[in-house]
């Protein structure tokens, strides 16, 4: 549904992914975006200034072993804990086997230790002329009240538009939202940018999630009422409502600015952060009565 109201990742234009530190930001682009990208043979480069490739390449394990392979038994965290039996050592060979052959050509990582938009320039110039198509742009960030901070961001991602537009590359930035509006803000747009929220006119797509909150699940106060289209007989779509487990946890996806479409629908996505999946439920009616 996202992906259909965005119209993919447009060339020359700029897709932001927003949510809160430690959000999961990098794990959904990694498996929603980078991954389908470089299935289709187009190639893309991830600039980091905070995962480490390391990071990434557990993602992308994670991501084979189960769609792949459909072995489950090596959650992210019994991966990194190193402690696998010969049976996990068995698929994570196969896995990494799969990677060299048919994602390494695809994806390329670069950790940067700053925000130096001069270097990111040179990294997208070098990697464009191999025939890089996306440019993947992990963390525009926010950290902090001051003039300069905001000032700094909003220059940045005039910058990084320079690049996209110059380059005619899709570029997808992961954005930290201001940490004063969580838990606190219930429809996530431009306004939880802070002062930052300058930064929204050189972005042609922008998405911001969060998790559902307890009051929204089913039967309580802020019940957002979940749904999905379903067409009948006669050819139109009506509304088919989805009952939430609350043992589950879910995302709820504001796309909040689009060139392609009309902007505000919301949707819902289940995460399973273990194995890091992503399942889209349905759209949405969140509420707009917000915490303070």
């Amino acid at each position: 549904i996202l992906n259909n109201l965005m119209l993919g990742l447009p060339l020359s234009d700029m897709t932001m992914f927003a949510s809160y530190s430690g959000g999961g930001q990098s794990s959904y682009i990694t498996n929603n975006v980078i991954i389908p990208v470089a299935e289709q043979g187009i190639k893309v480069c991830v600039v980091s200034n905070e995962m480490k490739s390391k990071a990434y390449k557990l993602l992308l394990q994670a991501y084979v072993l189960t769609e792949r392979l459909n072995y489950w038994k090596l959650t992210r965290k019994k991966f990194k804990m190193g402690q696998w039996s010969d049976e996990d050592k068995e698929m994570v060979e196969k896995a990494r086997k799969i990677i060299k052959e048919e994602y390494a050509p695809y994806i390329t990582f670069v950790k940067m230790y700053d925000y130096d938009m001069s270097k990111v320039n040179k990294i997208a110039k070098k990697e464009a002329k191999k025939g890089m198509k996306l440019l993947v742009y992990d963390t525009m960030k926010y950290s902090g009240d001051g003039e300069n901070t905001w000032m700094s961001l909003v220059e940045d991602s005039k910058q990084l538009f320079q690049i996209t537009s110059k380059l005619n590359i899709a570029t997808v930035v992961s954005f930290q939202l201001s940490p004063s509006t969580k838990n606190r803000i219930r429809i996530l747009d431009e306004w939880c940018l802070s002062n930052a929220k300058q930064v929204k006119e050189v972005f042609s797509e922008m998405v911001a999630f969060r998790d559902v909150w307890s009051d929204e699940f089913a039967g309580e106060d802020c019940d957002i009422k979940p749904f999905k289209l379903v067409k009948g007989t006669d050819g139109k779509y009506r509304q088919e409502p989805i009952v939430l487990d609350k043992d589950k946890h879910y995302k709820i996806f504001f796309h909040f600015k689009s060139r392609n479409d009309e902007a505000g629908t919301a949707l819902v996505y289940e995460n399973q952060g273990y194995q890091n999946k992503w399942k889209e439920i349905g759209y949405c009616h969140p509420k707009d009565k917000n915490r303070y």
